[in-house]
């Protein structure tokens, strides 16, 4: 009896089809750790948020009449020898798909997040250690210049750094004067002086925000030369 080898039809590899399932496999899978990584990277800027008391930070400054706030960045959050280094990463074996979120996308993250409203700015301070290499963010500043100016510091003779920032639009010097009861009761008429220069009380206060303006009684001024403005 001969035995007959069962003949196995070639076919096709299909190989096209194979690589492009693989393809797919793959990007579903790092769709998936994408948004699983996502969501830590979400998580830590709440917790960033949560532990510098954000919301508290702003609330206290602008009760004081401030227009910024500068929050110390506690270590944990600060970054490290190199700001592209992983905080977090996720590895699928089977596919080989990698992510990851560094400290730069991190500080990205939580710059969108802050700095998401129309009129509140700001940026990190960084630090870095020429020794060690080591580059660390020390602190948040964040402003609101369009939405509370700047205070006028008055340099007067019982204060020298006298804020003020409860302004009145189009108010002039001479009415803020009138207003804050600064006016010698004995009619000695007040001099301002923004560094050299004499103020008239004509003059706006709203273009001195963020100066200083001296005041003095006429005969007290500790530069009596100068242009009136």
């Amino acid at each position: 009896m001969i035995f007959q080898t069962t003949k196995i039809p070639l076919t096709d590899l299909n190989a096209v089809d194979i690589v492009q399932q693989a393809k797919e496999e793959r990007q579903a899978c790092k769709v998936k750790l994408s948004a699983r990584i996502k969501k830590k990277l979400e998580g830590r800027v709440a917790s960033f948020v949560k532990v510098h008391k954000l919301e508290h930070q702003i609330q206290e400054a602008a009760n004081q009449g401030l227009n910024h706030v500068r929050i110390p960045i506690q270590q944990k959050f600060g970054g490290g020898a190199d700001l592209s280094e992983p905080i977090e990463e996720m590895y699928d074996g089977q596919y080989d798909v990698r992510v990851m979120y560094n400290h730069n996308a991190f500080f990205a993250a939580l710059e969108a997040h802050v700095f998401s409203e129309e009129n509140i700015e700001g940026h990190f301070e960084f630090s870095s250690n020429d020794a060690t290499g080591i580059v660390k963010a020390t602190a948040l500043i964040i402003t609101w210049e369009a939405l509370m100016p700047s205070p006028v510091t008055l340099d007067l003779l019982w204060d020298a750094n006298h804020r003020v920032s409860d302004f009145v639009e189009g108010e002039t010097l001479g009415d803020m004067i009138e207003r804050l009861n600064l006016k010698p009761r004995d009619g000695t008429p007040l001099v301002a002086r923004c560094g050299r220069r004499r103020v008239g009380h004509n003059s706006l206060v709203a273009t001195y925000c963020g100066k200083t303006l001296v005041l003095r009684p006429e005969g007290m001024e500790p530069r009596p030369d100068g242009v009136d403005l």
